[in-house]
């Protein structure tokens, strides 16, 4: 059997964003300007710990053809970050049953966390990922699919990669995008046997150096399938 290489993973497994936040500035000169350039001259935001949620989310159609059908949407979001010995992180997946086109999540008040970094120092880059699925199956455990994914050979084979990359110091936005395309293309595989919809994947790339972690308040939009109001926070942790 050939050898598994994160290169014929992401070839196979990859799967390209509906809607991808990436800074001007990275994404003009992503070829050449690594993640922390010689010079940082951007004010860093205060605090020491980060935190990524979600305040707002539409259903913008319904997704196995019936008018006014209530879908079941389920969402489940992938992190990843600078910290060498944890750089993948798993959101706890939630399902929301009853869903009709134009309805919004029911996310609480306080919105719903997806990621909260390290609280010893801010991770130098932020690359958020997020899937929203609709289950044609009914009710089911999508944190069993998760764990299955992470206990494949494939995803181990990508998280030493990505330990590899982090540890380099300087990594370049593309090869970190593409940790996060390849991460979602086993969970998107993963899903698609057990014939579920995907709605919407979206995805974020942000850096320290560049755009202060991407702190405030972003929209992804896609239409027909979703929009979403999410926010990146900063404090000073405890």
């Amino acid at each position: 059997m050939p050898k598994i290489t994160y290169d014929s993973i992401r070839k196979r497994a990859a799967i390209e964003a509906n809607r991808r936040n990436v800074h001007p500035s990275i994404e003009a000169q992503d070829t050449v300007l690594p993640v922390l350039p010689p010079a940082v001259t951007l004010p860093k935001p205060p605090g020491n710990e980060l935190f990524w949620r979600l305040n707002d989310v539409i259903l913008l159609d319904n997704f196995d053809g019936f008018f006014d059908r209530r879908n079941e949407v389920q969402i489940v979001a992938v992190t990843i970050d600078s910290n060498v010995a944890d750089p993948i992180q798993f959101s706890t997946p939630h399902s929301f049953v009853g869903i009709k086109k134009n309805d919004r999540l029911p996310l609480g008040e306080a919105g719903l966390g997806m990621y909260q970094s390290s609280p010893t120092s801010f991770p130098k880059y932020l690359n958020l990922n997020l899937l929203i699925v609709e289950d044609d199956a009914g009710t089911r455990n999508l944190g069993k699919a998760i764990n299955h994914v992470r206990e494949t050979e494939e995803y181990a084979t990508i998280l030493d990669a990505t330990k590899s990359l982090v540890g380099g110091g300087n990594p370049a936005y593309s090869a970190l995008i593409g940790i996060g395309d390849t991460v979602m293309g086993l969970v998107a595989k993963m899903l698609e046997q057990n014939q579920d919809d995907i709605i919407a994947f979206f995805a974020g790339t942000y850096s320290l150096a560049f755009d202060n972690l991407g702190v405030g308040r972003h929209t992804f939009h896609q239409d027909e399938r979703a929009r979403v109001q999410y926010e990146i926070l900063a404090r000073t942790a405890p």
